[in-house]
């Protein structure tokens, strides 16, 4: 229930300097660890443009739906054992996608999940985190 939840939001990513795979791992083990400002440090944040303060935004935003799972599901959620599966990056060079696998338990129950994540090269050619959410 827990992925299926999680698989809910929709996920495409990219980060500074690093390389796409490395900044899908960060990603998930910053939301993983419930410190969303450092996740929203990884995202695109393309979609809060033109707002005064779009990391402040977008943490809150991905802090309030956070909040809305323990709620829902009667328990915490827990990200566990990132993996990084592959990475491939557009031959243009500006998108990439990685497949990885985490855990995603809740009290009791766990499940195995597999996710492509899709990256994107923000204006300063760093890979980003694009996380739009549908609720």
């Amino acid at each position: 229930m827990a992925a299926v939840l999680l698989m809910g939001l929709v996920l495409f990513v990219s980060c500074g300097g690093e390389s796409p795979s490395k900044v899908t791992k960060h990603f998930f083990e910053e939301l993983a660890d419930g410190n969303y400002a450092g996740a929203v440090d990884y995202m695109y944040l393309g979609k809060y443009r033109g707002l005064d303060n779009p990391k402040e935004t977008a943490t809150g935003e991905m802090t309030f739906i956070f909040s809305l799972i323990p709620i829902s599901l009667g328990d915490d959620m827990v990200i566990e054992n990132v993996k990084i599966l592959s990475e491939n990056i557009s031959e243009e060079g500006d998108t990439a996608r990685v497949k990885c696998q985490f855990t995603v338990s809740v009290g009791d129950e766990s499940e195995t999940v597999e996710d492509n994540t899709t990256l994107l090269k923000d204006e300063n050619g760093d890979w980003k985190v694009v996380f739009n959410l549908f609720l």
